[in-house]
């Protein structure tokens, strides 16, 4: 393996040869650091394999990684290859921290895996990419913004000088970004009067697609949320199949051990809708022992038309039975 292992030839090497190489050095507990300019130059390289393997070489090189990385953001770089440089990127943490003001031309991009990665990017970044974030929320782009408020959002409390910002999004009539922008907020501050009561607020509008958003937001902050248990709670019994779903996922993200759910949560396993009964499978085995009530309704779902049901209902069980021993 060492034989072939010269900088100059790495992206020259037939793919035979190149992939084990590469694959080599993304396994070897050695530092790759030596490998930072051979590993880059298998950027440009034709085949998609061999640019992965290189990126993950690349992760594990600190900033020097990076910023060969971040040459693959360039808007006139395809943009699937734009879109796995953000990923990457976004694995490397801090260290990604020369490819922020790249990352934040990619959340005006069209594509939404792009935009994606690159917010989960920025937001793991920390403080340094507030400023290029706080930038985007004056963006005429409105799914700019939202990638803008959901990496503030991981940055949290150390993202409050943008908390002025966040807050100006309030008013506009975009009830999404609206949603959005108090759920940065209370991500920032748990204590924001501008949050978390404006999502519970929301669960009470009369358009269940707001409704089930509102339940999205408030899962995502966890445990500062726990607050908000009760009202999850009540949303298991909305009218809206696509709330009692978010309200399931939510509730125990909020409150992992919500053993007051239990019953309503067992009563959504009859839901006719399969992905209610799914999720209150999946919340069920999230409460874990507590919830040994709604064993006999999870076994019932054994018979299940829906395979995905039957598959829930079997791992919430699983986590549910009382270990023997």
């Amino acid at each position: 393996m060492e034989s072939t292992n010269t900088t100059s030839t790495w992206a020259a090497l037939p793919n035979h040869v190149l992939l084990p190489l590469l694959a080599h050095h993304c396994l070897s507990p050695d530092d790759p650091s030596p490998q930072v300019q051979a590993a880059a130059a298998c950027l440009a390289h034709s085949d998609t394999a061999v640019k992965n393997l290189a990126m993950l070489i690349l992760e594990r090189c600190g900033v020097a990684g990076a910023t060969h990385v971040a040459h693959l953001l360039a808007p006139d770089r395809p943009v699937s290859e734009r879109a796995a440089a953000a990923a990457s990127l976004g694995r490397m943490g801090i260290a990604a921290a020369p490819a922020a003001p790249a990352l934040g031309r990619c959340l005006e991009a069209p594509d939404d895996t792009l935009r994606a990665n690159a917010a989960f990017a920025l937001g793991r970044l920390g403080p340094d990419a507030v400023p290029i974030l706080q930038s985007l929320l004056g963006s005429s782009d409105g799914k700019a913004k939202s990638a803008a408020l959901e990496a503030l959002g991981r940055i949290g409390p150390s993202a409050v000088l943008a908390a002025d910002d966040i807050r100006g999004l309030l008013p506009q009539e975009d009830l999404l970004l609206q949603l959005a922008a108090a759920g940065c907020l209370a991500q920032i501050n748990a204590a924001d009067p501008d949050g978390l009561p404006r999502l519970a607020a929301a669960l009470a509008r009369s358009e269940a697609w707001v409704r089930a958003e509102a339940v999205k937001r408030l899962g995502e902050l966890a445990a500062k949320a726990v607050q908000a248990a009760p009202d999850l709670v009540r949303c298991l019994g909305d009218e809206a199949p696509t709330v009692r779903a978010a309200a399931a996922l939510a509730l125990v993200r909020v409150k992992p051990d919500a053993v007051e759910a239990v019953a309503p949560l067992s009563g959504l396993l009859g839901d006719t809708d399969p992905e209610v009964a799914i999720n209150a499978a999946v919340a069920l085995g999230t409460i874990g022992p507590p919830a040994g009530a709604a064993m006999g309704p999870l076994k019932t779902l054994q018979s299940h038309p829906d395979l995905r049901v039957v598959q829930m209902a079997g791992a919430a069980l699983a986590r549910i039975t009382p270990k023997s021993g």
